[in-house]
């Protein structure tokens, strides 16, 4: 495992049913609130039960605008779809360069395109995320279909 934009290594020692426990490799402090990244694809649920209260709660106070930070799939942003009413408008947040591999179906399922290039960065070296970012939106040829932002 790696933190704080590579700067520390962990080495995951023993595997719970809620946590792991690792050993830092680096000779480096490790701060709080920290992302790790893996060298494997995790995958999370698109849609937490938190997420769908949320939803209601946000519709409600007539909220029409909502980001899904984990869409892997057109599947994961119609789920979406249908939780936010057909009128919302979704935006789909690009944080590692496995979302590159669905990039045409998120966009044109999407309404618009979030890039983040903090959460980006741990996988594509800073310098190049603009180009990163900008190679997947535009040879896709489905600009289109929805507006991009680079965070």
């Amino acid at each position: 495992m790696r933190s704080d934009f590579n700067l520390v290594y962990l080495r995951v020692n023993q595997i719970l049913s809620s946590h792991a426990l690792a050993i830092i490799e680096t000779d480096r402090l490790v701060e709080s609130k920290k992302a790790a990244d893996v060298n494997q694809e995790i995958k999370l649920e698109p849609i937490t039960s938190k997420d769908k209260e949320a939803i209601k709660t946000g519709k409600k106070r007539g909220i029409y605008k909502f980001v899904l930070i984990f869409a892997c799939s057109r599947e994961d942003i119609n789920a979406m779809r249908e939780l936010t009413g057909h009128g919302a408008s979704i935006m789909s947040k690009f944080e590692s360069k496995c979302r590159s591999s669905n990039s045409k179906e998120i966009i044109t399922a999407s309404n618009e395109i979030l890039i983040d290039r903090g959460d980006l960065s741990s996988q594509v070296a800073l310098e190049k995320i603009p180009f990163f970012a900008t190679q997947n939106y535009f040879n896709s040829s489905l600009n289109e279909y929805s507006s991009l932002c680079i965070d």
